[in-house]
């Protein structure tokens, strides 16, 4: 569980406040005026050790939420997610958006096409660019 304020940022690393998996931000990132929000412009990833996600990986179910404010939405937007994706093989999870809408993806082994694939959820309405959202995902 990461944090994006004062309190748990310290310079490039963000403090893991449920165990001991911190984030490291790279990119432009910085906080909001009150310091309790990270603004990130786009090209910022925060990032776990590789070799410590196979041991947090959910097998069965998995639940993850996000505060955001999407002030230019895309094609394709990545909020938090899990994944590897080079083309036609695709395995993780991702929160994110299509377009104007949230999305949930997740990769599961009913679903493959025996090199991978993601199966988007998107939500039924648009997001308001610029507005406070609580999305979440799960399964």
């Amino acid at each position: 569980a990461w944090v994006f304020d004062r309190d748990n940022l310290d310079g490039g690393t963000v403090r893991d406040i449920a165990g001991d998996l911190d984030a490291r931000l790279s990119g432009g990132a910085r906080l909001d005026a009150s310091g309790n929000a990270l603004i990130l412009d786009g090209t910022t990833t925060v990032t776990l050790s590789a070799g410590a996600l196979p041991r947090g990986l959910p097998r069965r179910s998995i639940t993850v939420e996000a505060w955001v404010a999407v002030e230019e939405p895309g094609d394709w937007g990545g909020i938090i997610s899990c994944l590897q994706d080079n083309g036609g093989f695709e395995k993780g999870w991702l929160l994110g958006t299509r377009n104007r809408r949230f999305a949930f993806a997740l990769s599961t082994t009913g679903a493959d096409d025996g090199d991978g694939a993601m199966t988007y959820l998107t939500a039924d309405s648009d997001f308001e660019p610029g507005s406070w959202y609580h999305v979440a995902g799960g399964l």
